[in-house]
């Protein structure tokens, strides 16, 4: 599929729900365990309508619905780079969904090696933009 990773291209992933135990497992596994993310009178006295899902949790399930639309399946080689701003909170129980367009493929220094800019924007149900920002990948090159 990575011949389709011409600029231009645009894929919209089916939604993903973030569930009170992703955020668990979430602040578990990284051992981020701040009231914001655990206690609905904390992060309403922040300013947020109840807990919220952590920045990087949105990151995480970015980069997993990536990795579902197939688009670097076989040819991935290395993640070069990510550029990432968190825009809205991601509540517990919204469905969130990436819109990925490719920007830019170029040739690499090294032979045999393409980079591909990504734009990636994070959408919640109501298409409110809650993170959004730019990866470089490395893929195998086109065949000449």
């Amino acid at each position: 599929m990575a011949g389709e990773l011409e600029p231009g291209l645009e894929v919209l992933t089916d939604p993903r729900v973030i569930t009170d135990a992703d955020v668990r497992a979430f602040a578990a596994l990284s051992g981020d365990d701040n009231q914001l993310h655990a206690d609905d009178e904390a992060a309403r006295a922040a300013g947020f309508r109840s807990r919220i899902a952590h920045g990087m949790l949105g990151v995480a399930v970015a980069s997993g619905l990536l990795a579902r639309t197939g688009l670097t399946r076989g040819t991935l080689i290395a993640l070069a780079g990510v550029t990432w701003r968190f825009v809205a909170p991601i509540y517990p129980g919204d469905a969130i969904r990436l819109r990925v367009r490719v920007e830019e493929r170029r040739a690499s220094s090294k032979q045999g090696r393409d980079v591909v800019r990504l734009s990636l924007t994070l959408m919640n149900q109501d298409d409110v933009v809650v993170q959004e920002g730019d990866v470089t990948e490395i893929v195998r090159a086109l065949p000449e």
